[in-house]
């Protein structure tokens, strides 16, 4: 049994979601929902669920800032950012406070549902136009930034990385691809995908070759 928290401040929305996984997801059992991010993080202390599905924008404490606390105070709870805004800069900061999805609420109730599923199961998700809106803002910005004067260390990487981004880095310094990884992490190559970005993201570089060959010092 997959135990979810929701956290939004549109109570319809809330209310409709809880009433649809409910009767179409007898596997996900709703723990408790709120309405504003100061609630949400006392729901989950109290509950210590297994996902919490998170606006971004809420009072008191927005989802962004309450998933950097998770991160801290409950590293086991995953959290899904739920949203209407594909912000290139909302989902970076999210995966760089640990998140382990940023949806877009204009998806299929249905394909919402199996995205907690996967991201309980140890996947990373990112909404398609928001990957899409990720790469476009990575191609515009990878010729300024290779004339940049940019220098970090292996060790200083690894201190930025998560569990999980430091074994996918580790076996990408064996010469393993994508496919390779996922397959030896029990992982979706998607996945792999979406940590290789946020290791990009963490190293300032956008190339595997340059953040292969970091200097070990």
């Amino acid at each position: 049994m997959i135990e979810l928290v929701i956290a939004d401040d549109q109570v319809l929305f809330v209310d409709t979601l809880k009433s649809v996984i409910e009767h179409r997801a007898k596997d996900i059992h709703i723990t408790g929902v709120a309405y504003d991010g100061k609630t949400a993080l006392r729901i989950i202390e109290q509950t210590n669920p297994d996902v919490a599905l998170l606006d971004v924008k809420m009072p008191y404490i927005n989802g962004l800032e309450l998933s950097q606390k998770l991160y801290m105070i409950r590293p086991g709870v995953k959290v899904i950012i739920l949203t209407t805004f594909p912000d290139d800069e909302f989902v970076e900061q999210a995966l760089q406070h640990g998140a382990a999805g940023y949806l877009l609420k204009n998806m299929l109730s249905d394909d919402l549902i199996n995205s907690i599923r996967m991201v309980h199961s140890g996947n990373i998700l990112i909404s398609e136009k928001v990957g899409s809106v990720l790469q476009q803002r990575d191609h515009n910005d990878c010729t300024r930034e290779k004339n940049e004067s940019f220098t970090k260390t292996r060790q200083e990487l690894l201190r930025q990385l998560s569990r999980r981004e430091r074994e996918v880095y580790g076996l990408m310094l064996q010469g393993y691809s994508n496919d390779e990884i996922a397959e030896m992490l029990f992982i979706a190559t998607q996945t792999v995908k979406n940590h290789i970005r946020s290791i990009y993201s963490k190293s300032g570089f956008h190339n595997r070759s340059d953040i292969i060959h970091l200097d070990d010092s």
